[in-house]
Order: structure tokens, then C-alpha cells, then sequence
């Protein structure tokens, strides 16, 4: 499966939501990730799709050793985001989706649609979050 790494669709807006987190919350956490795949220089929608790719493939080979580093790069921004989102948040284990949507298809940002995606198995699930205080 080829990625263009070069492609990067006009319209596409990054979109996080985290248990519990506040809308400031939420912009400290995107603004870490866009600053962490600016400065990787990953292209944001390739690490996306290489990501996609890479969790829908029945095997590692489909990829190209670049696809699966593109896959690395948003699976760490994902992380970056995580935990730039959860600075003020109690410790303990957060789900949280970092996914990509089309400006005419609004981001339904609610509860019930954050366990739905967890239900359906689409978000990361992790305890990393808020590092243990020492």
C-alpha cells in the first residue's frame, strides 16, 4: 500500500477529545501535537493515513518501512497530545481519540459519542496520560 507523504487534503481540521478534559484542555493537547509533526516534519494527514493503514492491515508487509514510520510518528503525537491534555488532570488512565474530520462533517464532541468510539474499539486507550507524581 503506497502513502503519499506529500498529499495533505484541504478541508481536514485535527480533532482530540480526552475523558474529562476541558476545552483548554483540549487546545493544549492539539497544539502539542501539530508542534510535535511540524517539527518531526511528518506530514500530519500521511502519519494519519499510515496510522489507519497500519491498524486495519492483516500484515506488516502491506507497508513500506516509511508508511510505518509515519504510523510511529502519529501514534507519538497522539501521546504528545495526551499528555499536554492532561497537565491538570487528576492521575489515572484516560481514553482519547486524535483523528482527522472534513469541515463539512462536524466533529460530534459529547460523552456518549467518546464511548461509543471506545466501545468500537477506535480510540487509544492508555494509562499514560498524567505522569505519577513522585
Amino acid at each position: 500500500m503506497y502513502i503519499d507523504p506529500n498529499y495533505e487534503p484541504k478541508g481536514l481540521q485535527l480533532h482530540l477529545e480526552v475523558d474529562g478534559a476541558t476545552p483548554d484542555d483540549i487546545k493544549r493537547g492539539l497544539d502539542a501535537a501539530k508542534a510535535y509533526l511540524g517539527q518531526s516534519g511528518a506530514n500530519p494527514f500521511a502519519a494519519y493515513s499510515a496510522s489507519d493503514a497500519r491498524d486495519h492491515s492483516q500484515d506488516d508487509d502491506e507497508l513500506s518501512t516509511e508508511a510505518h514510520f509515519l504510523a510511529d510518528f502519529w501514534a507519538i503525537a497522539g501521546k504528545v497530545a495526551l499528555d499536554a491534555a492532561c497537565a491538570n488532570m487528576p492521575y489515572g488512565p484516560k481514553s482519547y481519540v486524535l483523528a482527522y474530520s472534513w469541515d463539512d462533517n462536524p466533529w460530534r464532541t459529547n460523552a456518549s459519542r467518546l464511548r461509543s468510539e471506545i466501545e468500537a474499539g477506535y480510540t487509544q486507550k492508555t494509562n499514560e496520560g498524567r505522569r505519577k507524581p513522585g
